[in-house]
């Protein structure tokens, strides 16, 4: 009978050495993708997953938010509020919108692409609010000078002013409920911890309470 060679020693430290390079390739590609912290109350999911206060947000993920039910996104100087049965996949630079109600505070220039417009700053901080559903588009500036276009055709907004599309999204819009603390800040002036040299404030740990005027 053949007896069969025992695995030599320098075979197992090659495969031993390779599983390492794989596991620590995987955690540095993991570690370069910028996601985002979700702060949630009521029915949100991010890629059908649901999230219960908090959570991350990777680019490609979509999140969505049931009709009584709102989220904000904090990314790197950005912070984007999202309500009304919205549909949201997040990028490091914009948000791509399917349905819904957007409220985008950011010093970086985050932008959000709805279908074939995109509204973006005209420099890098503003304030704006984009509505998709009930067969139309709506984009208004808020604070900073506004960057809306669609194809070759583009113009800008001032704070105040606002610009409609017709739009095919069969999606519905129920009536918007009041912004909360974690979502913010976007509901004021430009907030200073969005400057990318500075950090956020650690959300409240007790849970999430609506806004008093």
């Amino acid at each position: 009978m053949m007896r069969k060679s025992a695995p030599l020693p320098g075979r197992k430290i090659l495969q031993a050495s390779l599983a390492i390079f794989c596991c620590a390739a995987s955690v540095c590609l993991y570690g370069q993708a910028r996601g985002g912290s979700v702060v949630a109350t009521g029915n949100v999911k991010v890629d059908g997953k649901e999230v219960v206060r908090s959570g991350n947000i990777f680019p490609g993920e979509k999140l969505e938010t049931g009709a009584q039910s709102a989220a904000s996104i904090t990314n790197n100087g950005a912070v984007s509020s999202v309500q009304g049965k919205a549909a949201v996949t997040y990028y490091e630079r914009y948000l791509e919108m399917d349905c819904g109600r957007v409220n985008v505070t950011t010093v970086s220039g985050f932008a959000v692409h709805v279908s074939d417009v995109i509204a973006a700053p005209a420099e890098q901080q503003a304030r704006f609010e984009v509505v998709q559903g009930s067969g139309r588009i709506r984009i208004q500036a808020l604070d900073g000078r506004l960057s809306v276009s669609r194809g070759q055709d583009q113009s800008s907004l001032n704070p105040g002013e606002a610009k409609e599309f017709a739009s095919k999204a069969a999606c519905l819009i129920p009536p918007a409920i009041p912004w909360t603390q974690a979502f913010l800040f976007s509901a004021s002036t430009i907030p200073i911890w969005l400057n990318p040299t500075t950090s956020p404030p650690t959300p409240p740990q007790h849970g999430i309470t609506e806004m008093r005027p």
